[in-house]
């Protein structure tokens, strides 16, 4: 399964062909650099790299569209272990209850406990996760 669908959104693979000016947006957004700053800026790593985990089977990374917008991702990486959950959101975006639609699909598709670090300070993050049912640890930001 590829693709999943809301009302409101779709989650699909991500494409190097079409989806690099936008993420490059997003990994460059200072929120996002904030809150996930171990993550690269360089938009073709990124998605190579995601791509590369995929096909081994460790990862998933799948693009958040509105229409035909793409507005952010959701990624799990370490699948065969532990699945960790990291996503971002472009700005106009937040705040609409998109992410905690892309999270649900993701938790379908993985069907396996998701677990992440979020920042203390990071409240809207931590009531998605309390929402979604998600383990996680908070920890300050340094």
């Amino acid at each position: 399964m590829t693709h999943q669908t809301t009302p409101q959104i779709t989650i699909a693979p991500i494409s190097l062909d079409s989806d690099l000016q936008w993420l490059r947006t997003l990994l460059g957004d200072s929120d996002v650099r904030q809150q996930l700053p171990h993550l690269t800026t360089d938009a073709v790593r990124f998605v190579n790299d995601m791509l590369i985990a995929e096909r081994a089977q460790l990862g998933l990374l799948r693009v958040i569209k509105l229409g035909h917008d793409n507005i952010g991702f959701v990624a799990v990486y370490d699948l065969d272990d532990s699945p960790f959950i990291f996503y971002a959101m472009l700005p106009a975006y937040r705040n609409h209850g998109y992410m905690r639609q892309a999270i649900a699909m993701l938790q379908t598709i993985v069907n396996r406990p998701l677990h992440t670090l979020v920042a203390t300070d990071n409240l809207a993050s931590i009531a998605l996760l309390e929402g979604a049912g998600i383990h996680f640890i908070q920890e300050s930001q340094h």
